[in-house]
């Protein structure tokens, strides 16, 4: 049997991963949406696989909150709540913003260098409204300057930035473009020059703003009644961490301890 056959009936743990990463985005993409509600059957056949290997990649959308099952082996692409993108933006926060504070000070002349790119890139697909191309330039901006937290914390935020773009997608055109695309950018410039200072506290901070203020505008469309105080809270969190000197915070004597 070629490779290709195997790939076809589904065999092996490779073909199981490509199988989600084409089906989620499939989903991320709007290519397969939320009012759609076909059986596995269907989709098996769709996408020229065995429904063995299919059935498996939908439990893991199904925990990452991409799919939802319907009665009678039918499923759904999960739909957009004010809730979910607040949820999402409290992780991003709390994960993002330690990276950039493990990352920006390990950060070299040649890395700004490449956020200048990645940066001036983006600017440029973002006026062409070329959405995809924009995305990568988006994604590897941001990786990078948390690239330095581990493994296990870039899978993390990996698996966040996918849940989030089904949201990015939804909303690239509403409401006042041109100056949602010029404050997003003003965000990242500054983000890069607090980078290019070494100031990874002030670093930190900004990115916590930036996520904040897109979890803030994607909510008010989707529940204007939607109460983001949970946001709130972390902001306040990570403003706390902006302006205390972790070093300062007096350690407990165990001499003194009753």
């Amino acid at each position: 049997m070629t490779s290709t056959q195997s790939n076809r009936n589904g065999r092996g743990r490779g073909s199981v991963a490509e199988l989600r990463d084409r089906l989620r985005q499939a989903i991320v993409s709007g290519e397969i949406p939320a009012s759609a509600t076909p059986t596995q059957a269907e989709l098996a056949a769709a996408l020229g696989v065995s429904r063995t290997p299919l059935r498996e990649v939908l439990r893991m959308l199904e925990q990452e909150n991409l799919i939802i099952r319907e009665p009678n082996g039918r499923f759904r692409a999960a739909g957009l709540s004010a809730d979910e993108i607040e949820q999402l933006g409290i992780l991003r926060i709390t994960l993002e913003a330690a990276a950039v504070r493990i990352t920006v000070p390990e950060l070299t002349n040649a890395d700004h260098a490449a956020l200048e790119g990645m940066l001036a890139e983006a600017v440029r697909l973002a006026e062409m409204g070329e959405w995809d191309g924009f995305e990568d330039a988006h994604q590897r901006f941001h990786s990078l300057l948390t690239r330095e937290a581990g493994p296990m914390h870039t899978e993390q935020l990996g698996r966040l930035w996918e849940q989030e773009t089904r949201y990015r997608r939804a909303f690239e055109r509403v409401g006042d473009d041109e100056g949602r695309v010029a404050a997003n950018m003003q965000e990242h410039r500054a983000l890069l020059d607090a980078a290019e200072a070494r100031d990874a506290e002030a670093a930190a901070w900004l990115l916590a703003q930036h996520h904040a203020r897109a979890v803030r505008e994607i909510g008010q469309h989707l529940d204007p009644d939607h109460s983001m105080q949970r946001l709130e809270v972390t902001l306040a969190i990570e403003s706390g961490r902006q302006h205390t000197d972790l070093r300062a915070v007096p350690r407990p004597n165990p001499e003194k301890a009753e």
